[in-house]
């Protein structure tokens, strides 16, 4: 009786290591994207990061949306994006420096024109965007969104509907439920305030 119990015992171990094995090989593949902000001086930069699960990320879209029309530049080149490839790289406005009014900005692009991808289970930032003179105007919220998010791996495999994984939005908490990121822009004064704090955590940051 003791050897059939000791029996069960092995058997009922090895099933369940084989079920969270092959759970966690079998989990569907995911991409993150949240925002993150700080100031500088009268800007509002915005940083928009990526984590991809289970799968190695080689091409991204999506819109982003903005409560208001904002004179903006933007950077993603320096994090591993190429520009104007031709292959798959329709970002309104493009990546160089400039400054125009938008409500909505669109990426679109690869990591690599010759299929190259960010690794399985990696993170970094995918886009620098900077607001400019934000301090002319009155205290309020500014609100960011994601639209129609879509993404791929490095052969063009779609993450949704060929390789059955998910896109997940994380919002900041407090945010109102229609809404993924907001920013409040405070008085002027408070913002040149905010502004000295974010070039002394820089320094600290180089040291």
């Amino acid at each position: 009786m003791i050897k059939i119990n000791k029996f069960i015992l092995v058997s009922f171990i090895l099933s369940s290591v084989f079920i969270i094995y092959t759970g966690k090989v079998s989990a569907e593949p995911q991409l993150d994207l949240w925002i993150e902000h700080q100031w500088s001086n009268s800007d509002l930069v915005i940083e928009i990061y990526r984590e991809n699960k289970g799968f190695g990320l080689g091409g991204l879209s999506y819109d982003l949306t903005i409560s208001e029309s904002l004179d903006v530049s933007r950077e993603y080149s320096d994090y591993g994006w190429i520009t104007k490839d031709s292959l798959w790289d329709n970002c309104n406005p493009l990546d160089e420096i400039i400054s125009t009014d938008q409500s909505s900005i669109s990426f679109d692009t690869v990591s690599n024109p010759f299929g190259s991808e960010f690794p399985s289970d990696s993170s970094g930032i995918v886009e620098v965007v900077t607001f400019t003179n934000i301090s002319d105007t009155t205290p309020r919220w500014i609100y960011f969104d994601f639209d129609s998010p879509s993404a791929s791996n490095g052969s063009g495999d779609d993450l949704e509907s060929v390789l059955g994984g998910s896109i997940n939005i994380i919002e900041k908490q407090g945010m109102p439920e229609t809404h993924t990121y907001g920013v409040y822009v405070p008085e002027p004064g408070t913002l040149i305030l905010l502004g000295f704090g974010g070039l002394l955590l820089l320094r600290k940051r180089k040291k």
